[in-house]
């Protein structure tokens, strides 16, 4: 856990890391993603039949290759918005007898020749070699159509010709039954209610706390870089507001505070950089991240190399503060966090997400051999293509001596043995 003290714009910058000061076990869950019908995620992303890149069950073997090594614990299938209209049955069985569907949340057709039993199969493939199995995390919906779709057709055909009106204290309340309903049938199961918003925690919080374990938020590009750049700031108060939700509705309900009862966890979904405008769902939501972008979400594969099998350590950074961002209560140019690894080695990952400065910063609790990886480019717009590169990794050393300088937007990680 990192906490921040406001200093004046004259002052030099401190960051203190305390490795003494362990906190929490990290979760590997979080370094999960998901698989969506969209674009060319699936088809001509990780399958492609008869495609040279391909194995034999038509995976894509450079893309297995790429996600064993940020070593995914979780994935997420079918989708986020896709899953409102797709039904499993459409992707299991012999291919030819699959029928093709119109995908209404990207505005596509659905031929369900990758569907959940392909998924399952390429789940195992990336499983291999791995001690643990990557898990699948598969996004079950009910809903209440209105189009010439064939479960609202089949509503109507039952004797209800209009749409179920299901508010928002209903969806709780069968939330939290078929919550009870799937663990019935596997205790193991853990069970995940989208929320965009606190207020829609409060009512599905309200009606199921210590039935079901999860609530989520997510979040999408802002216009601007600051906002870009402190989004995770807007996403960590969030997390805060829907676990203090979460506390009030665990308290009206009775839920005893002594453990006995089972907790509740919040995931952040989807935390990764998407910009409606700049990269519409109906052509495939291709995005072309830039530096800016890499601020928000920072680099992967750094984190799951070495933070994912870690806990955190208490870090205090008094950075310079930048107004007007986070509404009043401004947000710090410098954005740290801290962890200790199995390996031994602490690790202190800063974001310097000023466009023009560069700050020269005290670190305490450093040590003398500290190995650094900083993450840039010479813009914020810059970005990588199949033709340029102009945002890299370089890796170097330092002593441990005197200031470090972080320069202008930048992510830098430096690792060292306490």
């Amino acid at each position: 856990m990192t906490t921040f003290t406001k200093i004046a714009g004259d002052e030099t910058p401190l960051i203190e890391v305390d490795a003494a000061k362990r906190l929490s076990k990290i979760d590997p869950m979080i370094y999960g993603g998901f698989t969506e019908h969209m674009g060319r995620c699936i088809y001509d992303g990780i399958y492609d039949p008869g495609s040279p890149l391909a194995d034999a069950q038509g995976f894509w073997k450079d893309v297995l290759a790429a996600l064993r090594e940020l070593d995914i614990p979780v994935v997420r299938y079918p989708g986020g918005n896709f899953v409102a209209t797709y039904h499993w049955q459409d992707g299991v069985g012999p291919r030819d007898k699959r029928p093709s569907r119109p995908e209404l949340a990207w505005l596509g057709t659905g031929t369900n020749q990758f569907g959940t039993e392909e998924f399952m199969a390429w789940l195992d493939v990336l499983s291999e070699g791995k001690t643990q199995c990557v898990e699948s995390y598969l996004c079950l919906n009910f809903g209440t159509g209105t189009l010439d779709t064939y479960y609202a057709n089949l509503r109507r055909a039952h004797g209800d010709p209009e749409p179920y009106s299901i508010t928002k204290e209903d969806y709780a309340k069968k939330a939290a039954q078929w919550a009870k309903a799937l663990r019935l049938l596997d205790p193991d199961v853990r069970a995940a209610r989208p929320a965009r918003a606190p207020g829609t925690t409060t009512c599905s919080t309200g009606a199921s706390a210590g039935s079901t374990c999860t609530a989520s938020t997510s979040t999408r590009r802002p216009a601007t870089h600051v906002k870009n750049a402190t989004a995770p700031l807007a996403a960590e108060r969030a997390i805060q507001i829907s676990a203090g939700l979460i506390n009030l509705a665990r308290i009206e309900n009775g839920i005893s505070p002594d453990g006995t009862a089972r907790q509740d966890l919040l995931r952040l979904d989807e935390w990764n950089v998407w910009d409606p405008e700049r990269a519409s769902g109906d052509k495939g939501a291709e995005e072309q991240n830039t530096l800016s972008d890499e601020h928000l979400v920072a680099p992967l594969w750094l984190f799951s190399r070495y933070t994912c099998a870690a806990g955190t350590v208490a870090a205090h950074v008094r950075p310079a503060w930048l107004q007007g961002a986070l509404a009043e209560t401004g947000a710090p140019w410098l954005d740290a966090s801290a962890a200790l690894g199995d390996d031994g080695f602490v690790n202190l990952a800063v974001v310097n997400i000023s466009e023009t400065e560069d700050f020269p910063v005290e670190l305490k609790g450093v040590g003398t051999d500290v190995s650094l990886y900083v993450v840039s480019g010479s813009q914020l717009s810059s970005t990588n293509t199949e033709d340029k590169e102009e945002v890299g990794l370089s890796e170097g050393k330092w002593d441990g001596k005197g200031k470090y300088t972080f320069p202008k937007h930048t992510f830098t990680l430096l690792r060292w043995k306490p």
